[in-house]
């Protein structure tokens, strides 16, 4: 999921924007496809490591040494969780600078 939610990202900078953001604003026109898809990321990331830390908070009370499937399983949590905030730095900086249109 973590991939994915990256590759979102990367699609989000080349998705056309708005070309009057202040119309948008007060509702006298309709939204750019940016605006629209924005969301998707935003909220796909934060489940993204939502369920990179479930998996790896179940795993704290398991024996030590993990069985090797289930450092697996750890292992992709957390690059599930590293690709996850890549893409949320991406979409963060870029609304930090140019603004979500």
């Amino acid at each position: 999921m973590g991939l994915v939610m990256l590759i979102l990202s990367v699609v989000f900078l080349f998705l056309p924007g708005s070309t009057n953001a202040r119309a948008e604003l007060e509702h006298q026109s309709s939204y750019s496809a940016k605006d629209w898809f924005l969301p998707i990321p935003i909220y796909g990331i934060a489940m993204a490591m939502f369920l990179g830390f479930v998996v790896i908070w179940q795993m704290r009370k398991e024996p030590r040494p993990l069985p090797q499937p289930m450092v697996f399983q750890q292992i992709q949590a957390w690059f599930g969780i590293l690709l996850a905030l890549v893409g949320a730095a991406i979409i963060y900086i870029w609304v930090g600078i140019y603004g979500p249109a």
